[in-house]
């Protein structure tokens, strides 16, 4: 399985993040990963991916403008529509507004047609 983690990261936290998460899904065997920043990523790469990751930093409880211009006009060309996608978000503080984040950039996947799965 591939998995395509995409990130916006300013202050490279959020990369870091990405990368741990990579680490967990390279655990399992039969499954790869790169992490790849939205401002440069392999779209050939994405397309081919099973799985997309997608990860924020939190701005005032929601996602950062940079991933949601991106989602919005920049991942024209991106076949995303019935790929596994999930989401995660990074935050100064607990209780720093990520869960509102997380809950905007759902729909914002869903919305691309992704399938998102809770246990």
């Amino acid at each position: 399985m591939k998995v395509a983690i995409l990130v916006y990261s300013k202050t490279g936290i959020t990369q870091e993040t990405g990368e741990l998460i990579g680490k967990g899904v390279a655990s399992v065997e039969g499954c790869e990963y790169r992490v790849m920043s939205i401002e440069d990523l392999d779209k050939d790469y994405v397309n081919a991916a099973d799985a997309v990751v997608f990860g924020t930093p939190t701005y005032y409880a929601n996602m950062a403008w940079q991933m949601k211009k991106w989602i919005d006009e920049g991942c024209s060309g991106l076949n995303l529509a019935g790929k596994l996608g999930a989401v995660f978000a990074t935050a100064n503080v607990i209780g720093g507004g990520s869960e509102t984040a997380l809950l905007t950039l759902i729909n914002h996947i869903l919305v691309k047609g992704m399938v998102v799965y809770s246990g």
